[in-house]
């Protein structure tokens, strides 16, 4: 037993020294980037920059090339990027222009780089004391030229452009509550990628969970030793909690989404950056509800908690524009036309509420 066992040790000695060999890496020797300076909105240019940065060795003029959506317009296509000196960086601009509105959006970059060998070969040897050898054998290797790629994502909706990506979208309107023509509807949020049922499941499981936790104090300790995340569930319970809101709140269930809503609200902890976005979407919901029952004073009331939640918020475009559009619907358009400049100016870009703030910018 004992000779099996000092076995079974030498091979998980060596197992851990191949992986330390393996995990080993060459350094990084470039760093491409490209970015828009600017939300793309269809029928306007944007710019677009490319950013190629030197970290080991010179750089020589680099080929670079766009893969743009189908049928959009650019100033050129390809473009040479200027040498690139050993820590610094060189960049090419490009002039883009949105022909269609794109749900998942994507500007790729290609750059074709001539590989500093020499230069990477000469880091690896002066940082490495061990398997330095079969590093630069690995570099040296490398095809001459290095073809990187640079991913450019946004979204451009009719209604608002996002860019970059974000967690603080509102995709969602509830035209039944548009307030006059050529205006649409409150924005509120709608996960469409959590299903009532599987939101229905998280919130029964989190407060069987719940109940564990009271009757036995040791519970939340050993399930978490389990492997068990406690607050990821808690998460998933408040959001469950309103997508079953947003259900109701759909189907014109008032009564029923007005129970989630304030459970929700009721649970949420007081403070916490963490549940900002889920805290703000469930003010701003329960207001719609509201609306949609003709109580606008309890809704306007509803959005101003929305609001102070956190006045700094990026959701507090919508929140604002909301605020507008219910005093557009109770003929208070001077009050409106402040509401959607304050919303413009958590997001110039936001496409929706210049539209509507021109409509009223011409009584």
């Amino acid at each position: 037993m004992r000779a099996v066992a000092k076995i079974f040790l030498i091979l998980i000695m060596f197992a851990a020294i191949s992986l330390q060999a393996e995990t080993v890496q060459i350094p990084e020797w470039h760093k491409l980037n490209a970015k828009l300076n600017g939300y793309p909105e269809v029928g306007k240019t944007v710019e677009l920059v490319v950013n190629l940065e030197s970290l080991i060795g010179n750089i020589p003029e680099t080929e670079v090339k766009l893969l743009l959506p189908e049928n959009w317009k650019s100033d050129r296509i390809s473009a040479k990027m200027p040498a690139v000196r050993a820590g610094s960086f060189s960049e090419l601009k490009f002039q883009i222009t949105p022909t269609d509105f794109l749900a998942q959006g994507s500007i790729v970059v290609q750059a074709n780089i001539i590989v500093p060998k020499s230069a990477i070969a000469e880091k690896i040897k002066k940082d490495f004391k061990t398997n330095s050898s079969e590093m630069i054998k690995t570099v040296l290797n490398w095809p001459d030229l290095a073809k990187r790629y640079a991913d450019v994502a946004f979204a451009i909706f009719p209604e608002e452009s996002f860019y970059p990506l974000t967690g603080h979208m509102w995709l969602d309107y509830d035209d039944t509550l548009t307030p006059r023509e050529g205006f649409k509807g409150p924005a509120y949020y709608d996960d469409k990628m959590l299903s009532s049922h599987q939101a229905q499941t998280d919130v029964e499981m989190f407060e069987k969970l719940s109940a564990f936790m009271v009757s036995d104090k040791d519970f939340a300790k050993n399930i978490a030793l389990s492997g068990v995340d406690v607050k990821k569930k808690e998460y998933d319970y408040f959001s469950g909690l309103y997508v079953l809101a947003v259900k109701d709140f759909k189907e014109s269930r008032y009564d029923a989404a007005t129970g989630f809503v304030d459970l929700l609200l009721k649970k949420l902890p007081e403070k916490g950056v963490l549940y900002e976005n889920i805290k703000i979407s469930a003010h701003n919901l329960r207001a719609l509800i509201f609306w949609a029952q003709g109580q606008k004073r309890v809704a306007e009331d509803a959005l101003k908690k929305a609001f102070y939640v956190n006045r700094k918020h990026p959701l507090q475009r919508y929140v604002l524009r909301n605020i507008g559009l219910l005093m557009v619907s109770r003929r208070d358009d001077v009050t409106a036309q402040q509401m959607f400049k304050l919303a413009l100016s958590y997001k110039s870009g936001y496409t929706q509420a210049v539209k509507e703030a021109l409509i009223l910018g011409e009584k």
